[in-house]
């Protein structure tokens, strides 16, 4: 509307980040499909899909051909109409706006700000999915003068990194909000959304996992570029997975020699390390070639959910409560385990090593951490089952390992025995108690471990009402466990030692 600002000055949002996140939101997707697809709704692709299917149809023999083709056809629109909505961000805008929306928008946030606190070090292991892609020698000789040199190149391809848009979860804390469920870190509603948008933020900061992903989020895109530069410098020696590697991220041989004459003409290279300068590049479509692949391979390397990482239930009401810390395996499933397996299998390899022997660290700690030394110890004492622990904590057998995990914690709540990966590792290695589950799985209820943690919310209050209900006698571990679940910010590095060290043994008492 044509009139003064100031008439309206109650009406008008004037939060610079939220201007500023609504124009990302909306104008960004709108812009970029546009480009894509010639219209942002991408009408011309669904009438062709359409097309094609009626042409199909009309060849088809049998009724049940036909019934089969409009089956396809019905299912590839709604996929193809599903992710469209995700990247404008209208996917479910009805249904958002209903009160049971906000009631699990509420859901999701408090189960976050109670459960996920130590998810820096659990994220550790991130660090070895730089050996799967780049491999142990790259790793030695290009991530540690990412993290600590002061060479010219890498000062550039740090520089480059950040200007790229690779290394921006200190600010969005977007792969954070990912692993919660907080699907849309740029969504903003009512009073009550922005609340909860704002404790939440305060509490990602609070973790440290924002800092820790754009330090390897840095570190993979110095290395991502520094490969890339390589390849297309040297275009004729490359060999054939390092040709595959060029054209998984959009560059073939034309686009790698326009690459190259940029890299000659602007970039630096420095003991072997490219800073590819890529601010100053006079040839705009490859430097937005150059853009989209390190981005690509950045968030392929640090799992970073994409649209299509996971099934559309899963992205309803219901489905983000059951799956809530469950569906950001499954990108890990497909963008770790899957495309390692296809590509060098002895940098798979290297990462699997070294990521369980990282995990070992971590699920050690994790009992430190909460004072539990009796299953520390019996960690150290069940080299099987404390391997397996680190195979889990790896995330490389993540769909696996849920399902056997899963099993496990259901058997045991019922008395039964452990049947799953973690036993048959543990009977492999002879270990003496082959009763133990993972420490990931540590703190988990049964209702929380097959309907997700809001459902466990429920079986935690019947568990602490009992144990309120006999004070006199003090709460059992598993009811004292309920109720310190409960506390937002609990699980903090220190807050959690402090907890379960001080206030535990008090409940117990």
């Amino acid at each position: 509307f044509r009139i003064p600002d100031e008439d309206v000055e109650d009406f008008l949002e004037s939060d610079m980040e939220a201007v500023l996140r609504r124009y990302t939101r909306t104008m960004g997707a709108e812009v970029e499909l546009a480009d894509k697809f010639g219209r942002a709704d991408m009408r011309d692709q669904i009438a062709d899909i359409a097309r094609e299917y009626r042409d199909l149809r009309k060849k088809a023999k049998t009724s049940k051909e036909r019934m089969k083709l409009q089956q396809a056809e019905q299912r590839d629109q709604t996929n193809l109409t599903a992710f469209r909505d995700m990247v404008r961000g209208t996917y479910r805008a009805a249904e958002e706006g209903s009160e049971w929306s906000r009631i699990t928008r509420a859901a999701l946030a408090w189960n976050y700000m109670r459960l996920l606190g130590g998810v820096l070090l659990t994220s550790l292991a991130d660090s070895m999915r730089l050996l799967g892609v780049h491999g142990m020698r790259a790793t030695m000789r290009e991530a540690l003068p990412a993290l600590v040199s002061n060479m010219q190149a890498i000062r550039i391809s740090r520089a480059d990194a950040r200007d790229l848009g690779a290394v921006t979860e200190a600010v969005l804390q977007t792969r954070i909000a990912q692993m919660a469920e907080l699907n849309d870190p740029y969504r903003y509603g009512s009073t009550f959304d922005r609340y909860l948008s704002n404790s939440v933020a305060v509490f990602s900061k609070a973790t440290g996992l924002a800092y820790w992903n754009d330090t390897v989020k840095m570190i993979s895109a110095v290395m991502t570029q520094n490969r890339m530069a390589r390849n297309a410098i040297g275009w004729s020696k490359a060999g054939q997975r390092e040709r595959a590697y060029m054209a998984k991220l959009g560059i073939d041989e034309d686009m790698a020699g326009r690459i190259a004459g940029q890299l000659q003409k602007y970039g630096l290279q420095d003991k072997n390390i490219w800073g590819a300068n890529v601010g100053r590049w006079d040839d705009e479509y490859a430097a937005r070639v150059w853009r989209a692949a390190v981005n690509a391979d950045v968030d392929r390397t640090i799992v970073t959910k994409g649209v299509a990482d996971q099934p559309l239930w899963t992205r309803t009401n219901w489905g983000r409560l059951l799956m809530q810390f469950k569906s950001f395996g499954m990108a890990s499933h497909q963008r770790v385990l899957l495309s390692g397996l296809q590509e060098y299998p002895h940098r798979f390899a290297e990462q699997m090593v070294f990521g369980t022997a990282l995990g070992m660290l971590i699920a050690y700690t994790k009992f430190i951490e909460r004072g539990d030394t009796d299953r520390a110890q019996n960690l150290v004492e069940n080299p099987g089952l404390w391997i397996a622990d680190g195979l889990d904590r790896t995330g490389i057998l993540f769909l696996p390992f849920e399902v056997s995990n899963t099993m496990d914690k259901l058997s045991a709540n019922y008395g039964g025995p452990n049947v799953g990966i973690t036993a048959g590792i543990s009977a492999l290695a002879g270990d003496e108690d082959s009763s133990g589950g993972v420490s990931r799985y540590a703190s988990r209820n049964a209702a929380g471990t097959l309907g997700g943690p809001t459902l466990g919310v429920v079986e935690d209050l019947v568990n602490i009402a009992a144990g309120l209900s006999d004070a006199k006698e003090g709460m059992s571990r598993g009811q004292s466990n309920a109720l310190l679940r409960q506390i937002p910010g609990g699980t903090l590095p220190g807050v959690r030692s402090a907890i379960h060290i001080g206030l535990k043994p008090a409940l117990q008492e």
